[in-house]
């Protein structure tokens, strides 16, 4: 089970030096790695943007896109929170919300 990522980052987020993103898309990667349990390739974009102005107690607004391609379709989450990972968070239960709907509809339950 493989599963490819694909980040891209807009906004603020364009600016940030090569450790801190490799340190993102290493976290962002191991909140995907359970999505591979549902084929043997998975393909995930994730797009984040840093809003301009709003935070909360240094936390920067961010909205985090995830798409997520396995055998059983296309999903597609967006997640807005103070923060990158409460924001891919979000929309990762998006998608797992998704996925069990699916999985459910086609097991007739």
């Amino acid at each position: 089970m493989t599963l490819n990522l694909s980040l891209n980052f807009d906004g603020k987020l364009k600016h940030l030096n090569s450790e801190d993103r490799d340190e993102i898309i290493n976290g962002i990667g191991d909140k995907l790695e359970k999505m591979s349990k549902f084929g043997n390739d998975v393909y995930a974009k994730v797009s984040l943007k840093q809003f301009a102005r709003r935070t909360l107690r240094d936390l920067p607004m961010i909205s985090a896109t995830v798409t997520v391609y396995t055998k059983l379709g296309r999903f597609i989450a967006k997640g807005f929170e103070y923060g990158i990972d409460s924001s891919v968070n979000r929309a990762v239960k998006k998608i797992e919300t998704q996925i069990i709907k699916v999985k459910s509809k086609n097991l007739g339950i």
